[in-house]
């Protein structure tokens, strides 16, 4: 989808400039699917009608989708309605569809995180960082994860860094911000 963008009119470039690009194919995505389940049926065109999101949100659990899918096609279709101003508001207000989303997100397994690092973790990185005998790569490793670390920052955030980051200080105090451009 993202060669896809550089096609478009400049009305929808202009409307999606401010939009990452995983972002994008995401919400698209929900409402391809919302569009492939209406065709299925018959339905014709893209449409919200209320009662036929209802049913597409009760097909996803019984079909097996992901929990998250029903949450996500309302996301999508909420930022549809913003960004392209569709009369969505009796969809976005149903409490039919918010809690036909929210049972659909109660059905997902119980979450479990790796425990958070340690400090002694964190110092053992930061030394990394500063120790010559190890290789270039280990230290590149160590000093990347200490960004993503400070800047609690995603894999995926750090990785759409695609300028190398610079360091901002304030020359009176040495005190000052990394500034990473993400594209």
């Amino acid at each position: 989808m993202g060669e896809e963008l550089n096609h478009l009119s400049p009305t929808l470039n202009a409307i999606f400039a401010s939009r990452a690009t995983a972002a994008l194919e995401k919400r698209a995505g929900s409402i391809f699917q919302f569009l492939a389940w209406r065709r299925s049926l018959g339905l014709p065109g893209l449409s919200f009608p209320e009662p036929d999101v209802f049913q597409y949100f009760k097909s996803l659990a019984a079909d097996g989708a992901p929990p998250s899918c029903a949450q996500a096609a309302r996301e999508a279709m909420r930022l549809a309605s913003a960004m392209f101003e569709l009369p969505l508001a009796p969809f976005l207000s149903s409490a039919r569809l918010r809690g036909a989303a929210l049972q659909e997100l109660m059905r997902r397994r119980p979450l479990h995180q790796r425990d958070p690092l340690s400090v002694d973790m964190v110092r053992a990185l930061e030394g990394a960082v500063d120790d010559s005998s190890l290789d270039v790569p280990d230290r590149i490793l160590a000093g990347s994860t200490l960004f993503a670390l400070f800047a609690r920052a995603s894999v995926g955030d750090v990785s759409r860094i695609k300028l190398e980051p610079t360091l901002d200080l304030n020359g009176a105090t040495d005190v000052g911000y990394v500034e990473a451009v993400m594209l």
